[in-house]
């Protein structure tokens, strides 16, 4: 480590596809930082309600294209 720094040492290869998702969906509809990060914590508290994280990330875009009109 480099003076107790801590270094993320990931590759986007080793990224969970919903990560890469949300990347991708970025590029098509101009999000902020705040809808990424939203999009996040909605995708992650449908997951713990029972949802595949398929569905889950859905109606997590579904949910932020509501507010983007």
């Amino acid at each position: 480590m480099q003076g107790g720094k801590k270094v993320l040492q990931g590759s986007p290869e080793n990224d969970p596809k919903w990560v890469k998702e949300i990347y991708y969906f970025s590029k098509t509809v101009k999000l902020t930082d705040n809808d990424k990060k939203f999009i996040r914590e909605l995708f992650f508290e449908y997951q713990r309600e029972g949802l595949s994280p398929k569905d889950a990330l859905e109606k997590a875009k579904n949910i932020i294209l509501c507010f983007k009109k």
